[in-house]
């Protein structure tokens, strides 16, 4: 099993990116990222242990979501 699964990530790795046909680049998800907290689609109950209790605000201030209108 760990053979097969270092084989298929070496292939993995080895596809050429500029072919790819997803874009997960900060260009595209910072937006999506704005628009989430926006709309509400933050799930603050499911933050990790140590944000706990984080508010919207909070988590932009740690810079773990993107301030409202910030230029990349």
């Amino acid at each position: 099993m760990v053979d097969a699964l270092a084989d298929m990530t070496s292939r993995l790795h080895a596809l050429p990116v500029d072919e790819c046909p997803f874009d997960r680049t900060l260009r595209v998800t910072v937006p999506l990222a704005r628009a989430a907290a926006a709309a509400g689609e933050v799930d603050l109950e499911d933050l990790d242990a140590d944000r706990q209790g984080w508010s919207i605000d909070q988590l932009v201030a740690a810079r773990l979501l993107p301030a409202p209108g910030r230029v990349l």
